[in-house]
């Protein structure tokens, strides 16, 4: 049973009041007549608070609502209005993941603000902000919000269906995921012929045209960002035409889409402030997922332009209508072929943009298998020399996919834990990279966990992306229906072998379109930890598994055991599981008390490592590094004459130290006093700066503020939840390949840098002059206090190194800049068994001595936390102000 329109306007009206005037009155219009009088002071939760009341059985804040789940929802809605009039409903509110952390109310904020005449608007019209502000939601529930959409969806379907096509040029058609007879549009593919002129043309615009002014690029950006916004409610409806997308997951794709345009200008102006020598580096190309249709190449596109790049796109062929409407807005926004295209197509066009000689950097999201296969290709190759500078390494950004989990403690807020997990797992039917498809949970509460969990799962509506009702929309394609109801099955026969559990299996239910109906099943500790098991291997469908655990330990063991690293979260009261649990996680992004998806720009910069990808992550301002460069000339760069090793010493690999933090550093910073003091003895000169160098880093490692351990790194702060950045976890081993004559200071930095993160290093030197002069650094380092396990300096031979790299997986590598050795040696090291994909790095070319935490970004595997403090949930530890 659903509610109609008229209840549904009957919310809305209601949900207004909650927003204008009070919950009191609110409640009274929704037939609560004695409805504590509790004003602004104690429910200041913005729109949030009835929505959090609709959404706690797992239900997004929509049009239509199961009644039971609304019920269920208001009664909850009611309990925390009577929670707040007490002193245990406040500091049930403002909960964190800081024991000694003081917090206000967004009231007490504004508050503070206005009395100290410190509220301020974005006056972008008349003046450039550098302050990011994500855009303002669409808010469904509202009346006047949803009808706008309604009234251009309704139009834009009767017009497709009288026939009128969104697009009418080609051969192809492109069908609606929800209803495949309904013909969106008719198209044409590129062929590698024309994908190759426009790329030409790309670089032709790159080299002649006036888009390296900043001025110009970031007007025609955010004139962009603007065409997206007014025209919001129509990209909507072609999402969830084509993508079979719901309502508010084609909103919140729209959206992000805007956030990404506005965060990239606003961030490239900030770190040209910061270092106006930067400059860009050439053509890109971008390969876009189908699963987040405009989100997504929006934001690979747009930060690559932003930085002053021209890029050619590839959108996915199952979504390539809402890419043509980009391309549509580009061009109205003043950005032509000459900086900007799209190749529709297969791919075939993938490779032949990939394989151009003209592009010098690809960012892809998709596959395991085709992004490693494109790393591999581009990674050993150099760029151009027609673009008029000394060759450098391509780059390669790629997003992989994860096979994510949440862990369950025993003290978790149940029903509220329910909720997060429906999300999770089912959004979008599980087809996102961050959905989560293992639920880790406490044996001691996984029977009532779900038994809950079960009977809300079979309440979920299956159907059209474009049914207001609908929770779990179609798969993208006929063949991804077929494949997962495949995995299903074999999922089947697998818990069935290792006597686990079939919980729930729907997925042979008739559904409209491409549908699949969710499938849940039981494995025990042991079989959940079998590299062959589906629980092990991302599946992009209505999947999951549920796997008991007996303690922590063996929570973290299953949570760490999958080739991914991407989402994870954590339901939990007890602050001090929580900070157990979480230094141990293996993922980029952990979510604490909510939904493990969700990665909004700027508060949760999104992006993982191990095989869920290389870094860094989309929605940061390390990002928008990937796609600059220092200034390079021609022949900048020379290798010396130098007499090559002759026989290789033994030698075995570096493994992580095992040292502390303080005691880690202490070492270090002895190791720069002692070469600072010889200087000219060590690096053959004299030169005062490079000293200074020297004398920066150490004050850098000196100031308490930076302890990696336990520093934070800030992303943008939002009500009712603390947002932050940890790089305390280490890339493991890696290697220095030396063949130069001299060694540069910046090779040095990076040993020093590797050695106080705790990483492992191998130095390799293939001529005898540069053996000796890092065998007398070493020496020092041994001297100080660091072990000859942890730090090794080799001299080899040319065929030895290739040899040992063809046998030896290392998690990074840094050259001094020799092309003939690096386009020799990367692909035998990427072409090896390496478990997963190595960083690889050009001294003096990609890190800028003094850029202290850039060095941290480059040999650390980051990790974003987002932790819930305004749910029921959130752990209570905290000083109120």
């Amino acid at each position: 049973m659903c509610l109609k329109n008229s209840d549904h306007i009957q919310l809305a009206i209601a949900s207004h009041n909650i927003l204008d005037h009070s919950f009191a009155e609110a409640l009274r219009k929704l037939k609560f007549p004695k409805a504590p009088i509790i004003e602004h002071q104690c429910l200041h939760m913005t729109y949030e608070a009835l929505s959090m009341g609709m959404s706690h059985m797992g239900w997004p804040t929509r049009n239509y609502i199961p009644i039971g789940n609304l019920l269920v929802g208001m009664a909850y809605l009611v309990r925390r209005i009577m929670e707040n009039s007490s002193q245990v409903g406040i500091l049930t509110i403002m909960r964190s993941h800081k024991k000694a952390m003081s917090f206000k109310t967004p009231k007490d904020i504004l508050d503070d603000k206005a009395l100290k005449n410190e509220i301020v608007f974005d006056q972008s019209i008349s003046l450039f902000s550098r302050d990011f502000k994500n855009i303002y939601p669409i808010r469904t529930y509202l009346d006047r919000h949803f009808l706008k959409f309604k009234n251009k969806f309704d139009s834009l379907y009767t017009s497709i269906k009288n026939g009128k096509y969104l697009y009418n040029f080609g051969e192809l058609i492109s069908v609606s995921s929800s209803d495949p007879d309904l013909i969106l549009a008719k198209y044409s593919n590129d062929t590698e012929e024309s994908t190759n002129i426009k790329i030409e043309k790309l670089f032709n615009g790159y080299q002649n045209t006036d888009w390296s002014d900043d001025s110009l690029r970031y007007s025609k950006l955010l004139a962009l960002a603007d065409k997206l916004l007014i025209n919001r409610e129509q990209l909507t409806s072609i999402i969830m035409l084509e993508a079979g997308k719901t309502i508010d997951e084609a909103i919140a794709d729209v959206d992000e889409a805007i956030d990404f345009i506005l965060f990239y200008v606003k961030g490239h102006s900030t770190i040209k402030d910061l270092d106006s020598t930067l400059e860009s580096k050439g053509v890109f190309g971008i390969i876009a997922p189908w699963n987040f249709p405009l989100a997504i190449p929006v934001g690979m596109t747009t930060a690559a332009l932003a930085c002053g790049n021209t890029v050619v796109l590839k959108p996915a062929e199952q979504t390539p209508l809402i890419a043509l409407k980009f391309l549509e807005y580009a061009r109205e926004s003043g950005i032509d072929e000459n900086v900007f295209d799209i190749a529709l197509g297969d791919a075939e066009i993938g490779k032949a943009i990939v394989n151009h000689k003209l592009i010098n950097g690809v960012v892809f999201t998709g596959s395991k298998a085709v992004g490693v296969q494109i790393y591999n290709n581009l990674k050993s190759q150099l760029t151009d020399p027609s673009y008029g500078h000394q060759p450098i390494p391509k780059t390669v950004i790629t997003e992989m996919g994860g096979k994510n989990a949440i862990i369950i403690t025993n003290n978790c807020e149940l029903d509220e834990t329910v909720s997060g997990v429906i999300y999770s797992a089912f959004a979008h039917a599980g087809q996102k990279c961050s959905a989560a498809s293992r639920i880790i949970i406490d044996n001691q509460v996984k029977d009532s966990f779900i038994a809950r969990f079960i009977d809300a799962v079979k309440d979920l509506n299956v159907g059209m992306g474009y049914d207001l009702s609908t929770v779990i929309n179609p798969l993208i394609s006929k063949e991804d229906q077929l494949r997962v109801k495949q995995v299903i099955q074999n999922a089947k026969e697998e818990v069935q072998r290792v006597n686990g559990k079939v919980l729930l299996d729907l997925s042979g239910n008739k559904y409209p379109g491409y549908c699949v109906g969710p499938a849940i099943f039981e494995l025990n500790y042991k079989n959940a930890l079998d590299k062959t098991s589906i629980a092990q291997n991302e599946v992009f469908g209505p999947v999951v598994h549920i796997i008991g655990y007996d303690n922590l330990d063996q929570a973290i063991e299953i949570f760490n055991s999958t080739d991914y690293a991407l989402t994870g979260g954590i339901y939990c009261q007890s602050q001090d599981d929580i900070d157990y649990l979480s230094p141990h996680l293996e993922c980029g992004n952990i979510y604490i008390n909510r939904p493990n998806t969700g990665a909004r720009v700027a508060i949760e910069p999104f992006g993982g490592f191990k095989m869920s990808g290389t870094g860094p992550k989309a929605g940061s301002l390390d990002y928008l590094y990937s796609f600059m460069r220092p200034p390079i000339e021609v022949n900048d760069v020379k290798v010396d004459n130098h007499k090559d090793i002759k026989e290789t010493q033994k030698f075995v690999k570096a493994k992580p130290s095992g040292l502390s933090w303080r005691n880690r550093t202490e070492r270090v910073l002895g190791l720069i006093d002692e070469v600072h003091a010889n200087y000219e003895v060590y690096f053959q000169k004299i030169d005062e700066s490079q000293k200074d160098d020297l004398n920066s880093l150490k004050n850098y490692l000196l100031d308490e503020g930076n302890n990696i351990s336990v520093r934070e790194f800030p992303n943008r702060k939002i009500p009712g939840q603390i947002s932050f950045t940890k790089k305390d976890i280490n890339l493991s081993s890696g290697a220095i390949i030396y063949s130069n004559e001299q060694i540069s200071l910046n090779s040095f930095i990076e040993v020093i840098i590797n050695l106080y993160l705790g990483n492992g290093i191998n130095i390799f030197c293939l001529n005898e002059s540069t053996y000796s002069r890092w065998k007398n650094l070493l020496s020092i380092m041994y001297r100080v206090g660091f072990s000859a396990y942890n730090v090794s300096c080799v001299a080899i031979t040319k065929s030895a190194l290739i040899e040992h790299l063809e046998t030896c997986s290392y998690e990074f590598f840094i050259y001094d800049y020799n092309t003939e050795l690096y386009q020799e040696t990367v692909p035998v090291l990427l072409n090896a068994k390496q478990l997963y994909l190595p960083k690889v790095f050009i001294s003096d070319i990609d890190l800028i001595v003094g850029d202290w935490d850039r060095y941290i970004d480059a040999f650390t595997n980051a990790r974003s936390f987002a932790i819930n403090t305004m749910r029921h949930g959130a752990p209570l530890e905290i000083n109120l102000e």
